[in-house]
């Protein structure tokens, strides 16, 4: 029965993991990579978004009686999510190796999430009246196994990412499934 298969996994050392992650998969090497970080004018109106949000807590405290510790603490609150969302504006980035775009993201850990060129299926160039203004944009990537949203890039560079990787998908014969 099931009972009796057992299975074995060898103990591997950060190195090992990564030369074999290497010989399976054939991934970019990270540390090497120069990753793009997002305009800071994301930060800016994640504040300003969060910050209208808690404004109307603060006023309808401010005429009540417990107004003494709720205002000072939802001032607390709004700076401690402030130093999360610059955590996650400075985490966020791209990097383009020659056959593979790495997006980077998270908060407390890092991500990378590495998508093959030539697995592509759809590349978004995503676009805002204010984000014209400034020359940014957001890049969307789709592939079969999900889609992900790098946003408030310099609008040229997503352009040049979307033309490199849409040729890669195009030109090359390998198969992306």
């Amino acid at each position: 029965g099931l009972d009796d298969v057992k299975l074995l996994v060898p103990p591997v050392t950060p190195a090992e993991a990564q030369r074999l992650t290497r010989e399976v998969m054939l991934l970019p090497d990270l540390e090497s990579l120069s990753f793009t970080g997002i305009s800071k004018r994301y930060w800016f109106r994640n504040l300003a978004l969060w910050g209208l949000l808690y404004l109307p807590a603060i006023l309808l405290a401010v005429g009540s009686e417990n107004a003494v510790w709720i205002v000072p603490a939802a001032f607390v609150l709004y700076l401690l999510h402030a130093g999360l969302l610059y955590r996650s504006w400075k985490c966020k980035g791209i990097a383009v190796d020659a056959d593979a775009v790495v997006v980077r993201h998270g908060i407390f850990g890092i991500d990378y999430l590495v998508i093959p060129a030539h697995k592509l299926q759809r590349a978004k160039y995503i676009q805002s009246p204010m984000m014209e203004r400034h020359g940014l944009a957001s890049l969307q990537l789709t592939v079969a196994s999900r889609s992900v949203v790098v946003p408030f890039l310099d609008s040229a560079l997503v352009r040049q990412v979307i033309d490199y990787t849409l040729y890669q998908a195009e030109s090359s014969n390998r198969s992306w499934m």
